[in-house]
């Protein structure tokens, strides 16, 4: 997986390079090779080697069920950020948040999953909007 277009509007994200890993995964989950849990295995690699990773729509505030990826900041102990913050612990008697700096969201959700676009289209778009 690699990323082709990150701007403040879409998240671009390309199977190019890696559809041995999306063959793989498809296999593993079987009926199942659209389910979130299948994007997850797939994207993991590329969250281990980038600032992104997957946020919950509970600390972003999105009133969604898509998937979100985004990027945190720096731990500080004010809460709240561009698009929201994640509690990360208590320490130094104070309670830590890390900002959400940037979201996406994968908006086609109700109808399509992220696994058939990367599947059918090569790549996937989440958007911020």
């Amino acid at each position: 997986m690699k990323i082709i277009e990150r701007n403040e509007e879409r998240l671009v994200l390309s199977i190019e390079g890696s559809e041995s890993e999306l063959e793989e995964v498809t296999e593993h989950y079987g009926d199942d090779w659209e389910a979130d849990e299948a994007a997850w295995d797939l994207l993991e690699d590329l969250f281990k080697e980038t600032d992104l990773s997957w946020l919950d729509a509970s600390d972003t505030g999105d009133l969604t069920d898509a998937p979100l990826i985004g990027s945190y900041g720096d731990p500080r102990t004010e809460k709240g950020g561009p698009f929201g913050c994640s509690d990360v612990g208590f320490w130094d008697g104070s309670r830590w948040y890390s900002p959400i700096i940037e979201r996406w969201g994968y908006m086609d959700y109700q109808v399509r999953s992220t696994m058939r676009d990367l599947k059918e289209n090569g790549k996937v778009i989440f958007v911020s909007k």
